[in-house]
């Protein structure tokens, strides 16, 4: 009598041999039969390297170059707005306002523009959680005019093109629109009456071509376009969450577009003509498995490129406008990025951030 052990082992080898034919007619079956494609790798954008690092300009919600392209300011969470040498990263103008309570972050700043009549050159307007507006003189950093908006906290500023009138909004929902000349408020739309917003305002812009219309947005998931002329919102976009300056208008003022703090649909570009959605571009990240929460948007100045950045991924990408194709790619930041901003002269990029501002020269 045969011992269970080898009836085991009788039993295991057939079951070998079996699997061995299997194995083989499997394999000339996988010749004649065709298989799926191994699956595409995730494609890499083209990751842009910074020129300039500016090491002391950390902790920065807004960032501009100036208008000739020499220097770019950053306004940071310390109350004071760094001014910076493009060429060597380094600062040349420290504007830090007098304050008795203790510092309020800097939260929005805009050149002046220089007109063939402008008496001073390098007029840098910023205002901050403290409600203050200042007109600082760079180059002797002095605050040559300042304007309290009581009660409010100015997150946003823009001027008109001419630079003849600036407007500001913030806290309290409403817009105001001072002249340049006199520093007096010329109009104020107020929020929450059934035609304007209800909640605070992050972005603000002036339209490039007509210089009766501003366009804002912020925490009520809506676009309001307002007319000078008028006392309240001519119409509206509702569905972009703005928390950062991320509405911009193109060049020839026919494209709107908007970066909404949210997962999906965060980057949206609308006829500003009738205000209809032309389309959402989605943000698909192989550097990191976040979205990315847009704060910051911005055309280059002929219009022919965008960038977008925000937090989540913490990253910035330079998009085609037409073809919407990622051109170019910003990664490896720590924590968020609040602001991006091209030099009109110069295909210069800068984008700013908790982290060190970073400038890209970009050959796209």
């Amino acid at each position: 009598q045969k011992p269970r052990g080898h009836e085991a082992q009788t039993k295991t080898m057939s079951e070998l041999r079996k699997s061995k034919v299997q194995l083989a007619e499997a394999k000339e079956l996988l010749k004649t039969t065709p298989q799926p494609a191994a699956p595409v790798a995730e494609t890499r954008y083209r990751k842009l390297s910074p020129q300039v690092a500016f090491s002391k300009a950390t902790n920065v919600f807004s960032a501009r170059f100036s208008r000739d392209g020499k220097f770019v300011a950053a306004a940071k969470e310390d109350g004071t707005t760094s001014v910076f040498l493009v060429k060597t990263g380094d600062i040349v103008f420290d504007l830090a306002p007098v304050v008795w309570s203790g510092p309020m972050p800097v939260t929005t700043i805009r050149w002046k523009p220089e007109t063939a009549g402008s008496s001073l050159k390098h007029v840098l307007l910023a205002g901050g959680a403290d409600g203050i507006l200042r007109h600082w003189h760079v180059p002797s950093m002095k605050v040559i005019h300042s304007i309290t908006e009581t009660d409010n906290q100015i997150f946003c500023s823009d001027f008109r093109p001419d630079g003849e009138k600036f407007a500001t909004a913030g806290k309290d929902s409403n817009v105001r629109v001072y002249d340049e000349a006199t520093k007096e408020q010329d109009t104020i739309f107020r929020g929450g009456n059934g035609a304007g917003h209800t909640s605070r305002i992050f972005s603000l812009k002036w339209h490039p071509v007509n210089p009766n219309v501003i366009v804002t947005g912020g925490w009520d998931n809506t676009v309001q376009l307002w007319d000078v002329r008028a006392s309240r919102s001519m119409r509206h976009i509702f569905g972009p969450h703005i928390c950062g300056d991320a509405v911009d208008i193109s060049p020839d003022g026919d494209t709107l577009l908007t970066g909404s703090w949210r997962p999906r649909d965060a980057i949206q570009m609308w006829n500003f003509g009738n205000s209809e959605l032309m389309e959402t571009i989605d943000w698909k990240s192989p550097a990191s498995t976040d979205p990315c929460l847009i704060y910051a948007v911005q055309f280059n100045a002929s219009g022919q490129y965008f960038c977008a950045a925000g937090s989540g991924a913490n990253e910035a990408r330079v998009f085609h406008t037409a073809t919407k194709r990622v051109m170019g790619e910003m990664s490896g930041y720590n924590k968020g990025l609040f602001s991006v901003d091209f030099d009109k002269n110069s295909n210069q990029l800068v984008v700013a951030g908790n982290d060190p501002m970073e400038l890209f020269d970009l050959v796209l």
